[in-house]
This record gives structure tokens, C-alpha cells and sequence, in this order.
């Protein structure tokens, strides 16, 4: 079986929460970074949870791969005789519904119930997202935040690739737009 040692010389000087069902923990802290501090490693997001007695556990979901890397990779395994059992199309619905669940448990156990109507809100959104896609599929309360999150690591990605001008462009449709 696997273990975790800490070994590098900045490990963190915190306790870690032990494993299993822990009472009185508050989700502290939530971020959307890179999996690596020098930016490398692809998208993720993190939830940073504590207990009362100051122990710390981190829970990280990296980016869902896109449906067009799934289709070469797919593409690739089918001409070296390893086919896939599913489809590239079937393996995308289920990697976005399981971190949907997933987050969905997360926010459903920490997220106030004052929120909720908020979520309701962010689940209209992400359908909008996902009917422009054509996909023919309904959005729930599970899979909203992961297709949001999904759609905020595309548009990262596109406004990386941008240059100034255009960014300062976008940002003026954007505001033209709002403004109507």
C-alpha cells in the first residue's frame, strides 16, 4: 500500500487531518490555480478545510481533459491496437459528473443555505454554457460547478493566449454588451 512522508526540507509545519469522517471542519479557503507553484501541471482547484484543533486537509480536482484531447488520445490508442472500452464522448460525461459530484458534496456540506438560491442561479448559467455547446444534455445541481469550472479554465486558457489589445477589446464588448 501507499504512504504519505513528508520529506522535503519546506514541509508544511502544520498537522494533517486524519484520514476518514472528521467532525467540527470548516472549509477555509477555496483557489483556482496551477497544480505546480512555477505554473506548469495544467488547471486545478483547490478547497483548503481545518478542524478545531488546527489540522489541515487539502483537497484538489484537477481540470476535466477536454473532449478533443479525449478524441486524439483515443484516436492515438485505436492505431496502437488498444482500443478504448468507451467512448471519448461517454469518458467526458463521466470524468464532468464525478467532479460534479463531487464539488457538489463539497458546497452542499460547507456552502450556507442562505446561498442556495445563488446555486440555482450558477445552474441556469452553466445549462446556457452547455446548450451552446449542442451537447443535448440537462445540467443539474451536481454538475453545474464543474462545467463552470471547466468553462472558467477555457476562457483562462483563451485569455492567456491573448494580447493586450486584445483583451482590452474583449473587455469593451463585454461592457457594451452588459450595458444594452
Amino acid at each position: 500500500m501507499y504512504k504519505l512522508v513528508e520529506t522535503q526540507s519546506n514541509a508544511p509545519s502544520y498537522t494533517l487531518m486524519k484520514a476518514g469522517v472528521n467532525e467540527n471542519v470548516s472549509l477555509v479557503d477555496v483557489t483556482f490555480d496551477t497544480l505546480r507553484k512555477d505554473g506548469t501541471g495544467g488547471n486545478c482547484i483547490r478547497f483548503y478545510f481545518q478542524d478545531e484543533g488546527g489540522a489541515k486537509f487539502t483537497q484538489t480536482y484537477m481540470e476535466v481533459t477536454s473532449l478533443e484531447r479525449l478524441k486524439e488520445s483515443a484516436k492515438n490508442a485505436a492505431q496502437s491496437g488498444r482500443p478504448w472500452s468507451s467512448t471519448p464522448e461517454q469518458l467526458h460525461s463521466d470524468l464532468l459528473r464525478n467532479v460534479g459530484e463531487s464539488l457538489y458534496h463539497i458546497l452542499s456540506a460547507f456552502v450556507p443555505k442562505d446561498k442556495v438560491s445563488r446555486k440555482r442561479e450558477l445552474k441556469i448559467i452553466a445549462q446556457k454554457v452547455v446548450d451552446k455547446q449542442e451537447l443535448n444534455k440537462r445540467v443539474t445541481l451536481h454538475t453545474a460547478d464543474a462545467v463552470l469550472i471547466g468553462m472558467f479554465g477555457v476562457i483562462q486558457s483563451a485569455i492567456d493566449n491573448m494580447s493586450l489589445k486584445q483583451k482590452v477589446d474583449t473587455l469593451i464588448n463585454l461592457r457594451k454588451r452588459d450595458n444594452k
